[in-house]
């Protein structure tokens, strides 16, 4: 055929085909981006070759230079790659959740990120950008409220002597109001114990003296 006369062609799929002389002419061809595959000139025809297995995680990516410690990375059937949702290292949108974050960055990991900004993919999904959580430790917490785990529990010690404090104080005022409440039932009693006289009149008596005789009259006539 005419447009084998100046190349080698091959014949692929009952066609005369021609795709390389080398390697380096199979830049471009879906051999070199599929994963786990790279391009190999066969016969002038770019051909699928299989690549040695990469990862078993992340940080086997990162040691081998295919990732970056700051940017997504997967290790997705033995091979570093990128996450099937984002298609560039430097993407801005590289999350949906903070979990996405957790298990695609490495300086992530330990719930060290959020998925931050996010804003509508479609109609159904939203995407932000992984960024850095507030770093707020126990020195930051006394900073911002003046109060550390043993100031609260000093404050909660010092509620509960308050409290103490006040039930003792009015224990105390009942207990002074007792005494003034016996005295007025004793004092009741003893006027309900007291048996009336028919209205006599009565006089005290001296034990030790005996009345005389103006006395006697008086008490004989007056019916005492």
């Amino acid at each position: 055929m005419r447009k084998c006369d100046i190349v080698n062609c091959t014949c692929s799929g009952n066609l005369c085909e021609f795709d390389c002389e080398e390697d380096s002419d199979c830049e471009d061809f879906h051999c070199n981006t599929a994963l786990g595959y790279k391009c190999k000139c066969e016969g002038n025809l770019c051909a699928y070759k299989e690549k040695e297995k990469e990862c078993k995680s992340t940080s086997d990516c990162i040691a081998k230079g295919k990732c970056q410690a700051d940017r997504p990375c997967a290790c997705t059937q033995d091979y570093c790659t990128l996450p099937w949702w984002v298609q560039e290292i430097h993407q801005l949108t590289n999350c949906r959740s903070d979990q996405d974050c957790e298990e695609t960055i490495f300086d992530c990991q330990g719930g060290k990120c959020s998925c931050l900004n996010k804003t509508p993919f479609n109609d159904w999904e939203m995407r932000g950008t992984c960024g850095r959580k507030e770093e707020v430790g126990n020195i930051g917490k006394k900073e911002n409220t003046g109060n550390t785990k043993e100031d609260e529990s000093n404050h909660e010690k010092i509620k509960f002597e308050s409290k103490d404090m006040q039930v003792n104080d009015k224990i105390e005022e009942f207990e002074d109001s007792l005494p003034q409440y016996n005295e007025k039932k004793s004092y009741q009693a003893s006027l309900s114990n007291t048996k009336p006289n028919d209205d006599k009149i009565v006089f005290p008596k001296d034990k030790n003296t005996q009345p005389d005789d103006k006395e006697k009259f008086a008490i004989n006539k007056l019916g005492y």
